[in-house]
């Protein structure tokens, strides 16, 4: 039998392999509420209070649902089955180092915090009835679900990426606050802020598509060059304090956006609103479109258009106010309502073509370009 060492250091090893694995990957303990609602209660787990090495599972169907009120609590991962609930109780907040799959609710006084250095996926259709926080060290939140936050939602550090496999959704029914770390996306999903966006520091280059109700306050890190629109979709006006930048920017139907400062937009603008730039410095690098039932206020400000001008709604001004535009991009000029001026400066060669009949209730400059007439 001279094999059986060797056959019993091969199943050593592979057993040592099983051990290693798992440890890596924590292993669960799942809630089974046999004693109370005490998350901090080992009896209450089938292999002990969940910590950095113990992943917790929350299911439906026990006798007490959990709470972590009276004392901090922390996990590695975290799994809320659909049907169940856990409550963040006064003095109780939670910390998740790894994943979160969350199909039921998570809820109460305290916040639900995503730390540490482990890489982690957000998964499940479930809600936050809590603040939710981003405070990762290095490391990468890939968000693959589609939740909701009834609560501030804060990026404070580590990269968040939205989403990824597919358009997805993170809504917030409460204020956004972007004051670290960095905001991207692998496919395009959407942040829909159902409050106030305050950008304080998160680095973003390639933007999600980020809807946003309330008032937003802009910061110079806060600048994508690509990516999805800010979307600024509130019932009535709207503050918007720079700098503020977006790839593309619309301001929807009955929305009424009065802009202050740096107002900068990299790719296209849309307005189906009103919007008010008379104390902004607007600089549009794409296309503008000020849509029928859209109005633009300049107040005696002169921003620029990059790309194709159509102006189906009324762009209003006093003073020295034109719409400028300028570039090296050959582009037309159209629509069906009224400038207050307007100057053509592009560069030397580069057309502007007029497609329809036009007015400009005050000056017509030609700096440069070539002005074309159908």
């Amino acid at each position: 039998m001279t094999l059986s060492p060797r056959i019993g250091g091969v199943f050593s090893f592979f057993s040592a392999l099983v051990v290693l694995s798992a440890c890596a990957l924590g292993q669960n303990t799942t809630w089974n509420g046999s004693v109370s609602s005490a998350w901090g209660a080992g009896a209450n787990w089938s292999a002990g209070v969940p910590n950095a090495t113990l992943n917790a599972v929350v299911p439906t169907g026990t006798p007490n649902a959990p709470s972590t009120a009276g004392a901090a609590a922390a996990c590695r991962s975290l799994t809320v089955n659909s049907g169940a609930t856990l409550t963040l109780g006064a003095g109780g907040p939670l910390s998740v180092s790894e994943n979160l799959t969350l199909n039921g609710t998570v809820g109460g006084a305290e916040a639900l915090t995503l730390t540490g250095s482990l890489g982690m996926s957000m998964a499940g259709t479930g809600t936050a009835n809590c603040a939710l926080t981003v405070a990762k060290s290095a490391a990468t939140v890939s968000f693959s679900a589609t939740l909701t936050v009834n609560g501030t939602f804060t990026l404070q550090s580590g990269t968040f990426l939205l989403s990824v496999g597919a358009v997805r959704t993170l809504t917030v029914n409460g204020p956004a606050v972007l004051s670290g770390g960095e905001l991207s996306y692998s496919s395009t999903g959407v942040l829909d802020v159902n409050g106030d966006v305050t950008c304080s520091g998160t680095v973003c280059t390639f933007g999600p598509t980020i809807r946003c109700s309330g008032n937003w306050i802009g910061h110079a890190a806060f600048a994508p060059t690509s990516g999805g629109v800010v979307l600024f979709d509130g019932a009535g006006a709207q503050s918007v304090s720079g700098p503020v930048a977006a790839f593309d920017l619309t301001v929807a139907a009955g929305s009424a956006v009065t802009a202050t400062g740096a107002f900068d937009v990299n790719g296209v603008m849309t307005v189906n609103g009103s919007l008010d730039t008379s104390a902004a410095t607007a600089d549009i690098d794409g296309a503008a479109t000020i849509a029928t039932g859209g109005t633009w206020n300049l107040g005696t400000q002169q921003p620029t258009v990059g790309g194709t001008l159509l102006v189906n709604g009324p762009v209003t001004g006093s003073g020295a106010a034109a719409v400028v535009m300028d570039s090296a991009i050959g582009c037309s000029l159209s629509g069906t309502s009224t400038l207050p001026a307007l100057t053509i400066d592009k560069s030397p060669g580069i057309g502007v073509s007029l497609t329809t009949n036009l007015t400009v209730n005050g000056a017509f400059t030609l700096d440069g370009g070539i002005l074309l007439l159908s």
